[in-house]
């Protein structure tokens, strides 16, 4: 990554002072609310009964039968709060099931039955299963062939102590008119993820600067109907801001292609605040050669 900030330093040279520079003008200060108010529903987000926050366990299943429960004899150690042993996990292939211990009190989230031993699906599936014992919620994840049990605590201490995000000063410059130009349907690019695994990710197209295309032109993934979710690193990363690069998400925008690159929004992966996200990373055409001083930073615990 180093060597390709190197060799783009000269290209944007002219872009870092076209973007680095600030306006004499006073923000607008509506402008200023806006961002503030994004900046709160952030933060509660993360701290949500089922946020990032509230993580406490991603285990990767193995072929075979695995013990689920607080017990240090158990193949996946839940927090001491848990049942000594809470189940079995059985994976067979692409097929996961569990088992709770007879008795215990384990409900299906998805439509507040109690579950008593079945096939789980993934967070791959439209409808993947949630289920729940007092303040425990888990579910499993499927990322390539691997399938793993992410687990939640909406005790866990984390929740509180979570009380800001750091950031850079608000600078509506940093807010650029930009082109989203899309690919043909069905575009799909391989993304490294900090699990190490690579995994296909579905590709909306191109957003360029409106500074034009050697300023920042970045590949856009598919955010959802109205949003393209962005993956960058800049000259920040690993210094002021995350090693794994950050996020954003922009409008798709209008019919002519034009949006908004607000990068004062770009923010951290889940993998600064726990270490149970499987947080995709920026590929390497997504460098930006500028230091790009908006959006989040880096908390301390990194």
């Amino acid at each position: 990554m180093q060597q390709l900030a190197t060799s783009c330093i000269l290209v944007f040279l002219l872009s870092a002072l076209l973007f680095c520079k600030t306006s004499d003008t006073p923000p607008d200060p509506n402008y200023i609310t806006s961002i503030e108010a994004w900046r709160t529903a952030r933060l509660d987000a993360l701290k949500r009964p089922r946020g990032w926050a509230s993580l406490v366990g991603l285990h990767w299943l193995p072929e075979g039968k695995q013990s689920f429960g607080a017990s240090d004899t158990a193949d996946i150690r839940l927090p001491e709060r848990a049942p000594e042993v809470m189940g079995v996990w059985y994976r067979a292939g692409d097929t996961v099931r569990f088992v709770p211990t007879p008795g215990l009190a384990v409900w299906s989230v998805n439509d507040s039955t109690p579950f008593s031993g079945g096939e789980v699906r993934p967070d791959s599936d439209a409808q993947p299963h949630l289920l729940n014992h007092q303040s425990l919620y888990w579910m499993v994840i499927q990322r390539g062939d691997q399938h793993g049990v992410r687990v939640w605590d909406t005790l866990h201490h984390a929740r509180t102590e979570l009380t800001e995000i750091p950031h850079f000063p608000v600078d509506p410059a940093w807010a650029l008119p930009a082109q989203f130009e899309p690919a043909p349907p069905g575009t799909q690019m391989m993304v490294d993820n900090a699990v190490g695994l690579t995994v296909p990710v579905n590709v909306a197209g191109t957003v360029y600067s409106a500074q034009g295309q050697d300023s920042i032109r970045l590949i856009a993934f598919d955010g959802g109907p109205d949003e393209l979710f962005l993956i960058f690193a800049d000259l920040t990363t690993d210094i002021s801001t995350y090693s794994g690069g950050r996020y954003l998400y922009i409008p798709r925008g209008d019919a002519d292609g034009n949006t908004v690159l607000d990068l004062n929004k770009a923010y951290n992966p889940p993998c600064v605040f726990t270490d149970y996200a499987t947080c995709l990373l920026p590929p390497e055409e997504n460098f930006i050669a500028l230091e790009v001083n908006a959006g989040e930073t880096l908390p301390d615990r990194h």
